[in-house]
């Protein structure tokens, strides 16, 4: 039988890597806003942009740390010259790393 602290120390190791691997690239969503009815925006993901657009909103989703500055960077510069105007929502990004920084 291996030692008990042994077997912990490699399931948090384990877990980390695995943890690691799959936040290394960041979700983004390309949103398109239309007119509604009544005044209202309404929003249209699209997989692609092809032309030039007045208004993009790049939505961010996930954890979003050091690990995952190159994904992000590559992805953004592909859609860099799509649009004049560029909204950047983070609704949706993981704080929690944040507040483990201030502890």
């Amino acid at each position: 039988m291996p030692r008990l602290d042994l077997a912990i120390f490699t399931g948090i190791v384990l877990s980390i890597v695995l943890y690691l691997k799959d936040t290394n690239q960041v979700t983004v969503k390309l949103l398109v806003p239309e007119n509604g009815k009544d005044s209202q925006i309404i929003e249209r993901e699209v997989k692609s942009v092809n032309e030039k657009l007045d208004i993009l909103i790049i939505q961010l989703e996930g954890n979003l740390f050091f690990g995952s500055a190159d994904d992000l960077q590559i992805k953004l510069l592909d859609i860099v010259d799509k649009s004049k105007i560029f909204i950047l929502r983070m609704k949706y990004v993981t704080r929690w790393i944040l507040l483990l920084l201030v502890l």
